[in-house]
């Protein structure tokens, strides 16, 4: 493929001078090439050479030529008609080749698109760089417009290229301009008085039918999210096992045309989990994994893609981060590059994506918004989290309590200390005999060093079990019931 595109291409590096006039709108000349199997029209004013040119051709002495020398260019650049200004600043050149594809016609604008991106790499060796493309649709044909400039002699040349195959031949008809860029003038000009005049000998193939179908619904096993995948869309296998690609939609009235649905389970990944701790186990849940995760920097991130565009829409009333960039893959042993659209949802722990390869621009854009807008995200019963949920709370408690009651019994061996710290100052022998109060002077005022000072004696008694205070005369604890015996008892 990549040598034919470099023999299309070959033509395009001759480095004639030629001129900027204006295509002629009347008086045009039809010449019916045999090896191609078409006929076109050109501008009268134009100096035209094809293989059956006669040798006493006037044209061949202005241009310097011979009919040997001209049909030797011709042969070797794979051109069977180069129409020349004589100002030498343009030139119209048809060029073929055989092709192992029958014909563009067969080919899905989908298919197309992408066979055009694959030949930037082969253009770029050739020296010519490929600014744009577009598919051109002729009555009989459909052409690949494409938009390229390449430096020839340190100036830069344009061109206006259309490319097709018909009938197992590849055709380039091409205007190429050595004084500037080509304005919409000359592009009009081209795409009407010359383009539009091509005839085919044969008829366009017929591009086989297909049949409509209905719409259904998908259901995804894990998450339980369902949608609605739209009329004359059916679920393809997938070639070979994929890790996170759930499900792919494709077209049947567009050829090479898909929507991919894919979910990962990212709360219940078991790298994810493993990094938890037990706390945290109880506290996260499902729940937590929600849209909010998410950011337009961290999109940008997961999906492929150069020229990255990122915003929020809102499909179904759902928030989904909607994403645009070109991407690029190998197919076929050519590198393809295509437009490709994401929208990005997390609900539930499940992170869903759906891919549709086209951009907004595609007739078709419209059936992947629906398709996205239908989706239903169920709320997910886990009888694990509630019971997760209730043992944390009992936890927490728990450890409440405990916590409590170590408080408690702290304050309780204090107050004890205090109360033996006091009383032992005055009767040891009190504070040591079982059954009898311990009592404790109203005020201690510090002496010499180790000595109470006894100040006022009225005294303070102390219950011997709980410590509680004890009023004057009582014969038992107010507090915990205990029988106070004194010392003339004892």
């Amino acid at each position: 493929m990549k040598r034919m595109i470099k023999a299309l291409l070959f033509v395009i590096s001759l480095s004639v001078l030629l001129s900027t006039t204006a295509f002629a709108t009347e008086n045009d000349t039809r010449y019916h090439l045999d090896d191609l199997g078409m006929s076109i029209s050109i501008p009268n004013d134009l100096a035209v050479f094809t293989r059956d040119m006669k040798a006493n051709d006037p044209n061949l002495k202005f241009f310097g030529q011979t009919k040997e020398s001209m049909l030797s260019i011709m042969k070797n650049g794979n051109i069977y008609l180069n129409a020349l200004d004589k100002d030498g600043e343009y030139e119209i050149i048809v060029t073929m080749l055989d092709s192992p594809l029958e014909n563009y016609a067969l080919l899905s604008d989908t298919t197309l698109t992408a066979l055009a991106s694959s030949f930037a790499d082969a253009y770029k060796e050739a020296g010519i760089t490929i600014d744009s493309s577009e598919i051109h649709q002729h009555h009989q044909a459909k052409f690949l417009e494409l938009h390229i400039h390449q430096i020839i002699d340190g100036k830069t040349v344009y061109g206006l290229q259309f490319n097709t195959v018909y009938g197992g031949k590849a055709i380039n008809v091409t205007f190429q301009s050595y004084s500037g860029e080509i304005g919409r003038t000359r592009q009009i000009l081209m795409q009407h008085n010359v383009l539009s005049n091509v005839q085919f000998d044969a008829a366009p193939p017929e591009p086989a039918g297909s049949s409509p179908t209905s719409s259904f619904t998908y259901r995804d096993s894990n998450s339980g999210t369902t949608f609605t995948v739209p009329e004359n869309w059916a679920e393809s296998p997938m070639f070979e096992e994929r890790e996170y690609l759930d499900a792919k939609f494709t077209s049947n009235l567009e050829e090479g045309l898909c929507i991919i649905y894919t979910c990962e389970d990212i709360y219940g990944n078991e790298e994810f989990q493993s990094e938890l701790t037990p706390a945290e186990k109880l506290s996260i849940s499902r729940a937590n994994f929600d849209n909010s995760i998410l950011t337009k920097e961290i999109v940008a991130e997961m999906v492929p893609g150069e020229n990255q565009n990122v915003s929020m829409v809102s499909y179904g009333g759902v928030e989904y981060f909607f994403a645009e960039v070109t991407a690029s893959g190998t197919a076929y042993g050519l590198t393809v590059s295509m437009p490709t659209t994401y929208a990005v949802h997390c609900e539930n722990g499940y992170l869903h994506t759906f891919l549709f390869n086209a951009g907004k621009d595609s007739p078709y854009f419209k059936d992947f918004e629906a398709l996205v807008s239908s989706a239903e995200y169920p709320s997910i019963k886990d009888d694990m989290l509630t019971q997760r949920r209730v043992i944390g709370i009992v936890f927490l408690v728990m450890l409440a309590a405990l916590v409590a009651l170590f408080i408690w019994l702290r304050h309780i061996r204090k107050k004890r200390e205090q109360a033996k710290t006091t009383s032992l100052h005055i009767s040891t022998p009190i504070d040591q005999t079982e059954g009898i109060v311990n009592v404790v002077p109203a005020t201690i005022r510090k002496g010499e060093q180790n000595t109470p000072e006894i100040v006022s004696d009225t005294l303070i008694a102390f219950c011997h079990k709980c410590g509680g205070k004890i009023e004057s005369g009582s014969r038992f604890c107010h507090k915990c019931g205990a029988m106070i015996s004194t010392k003339e008892e004892k």
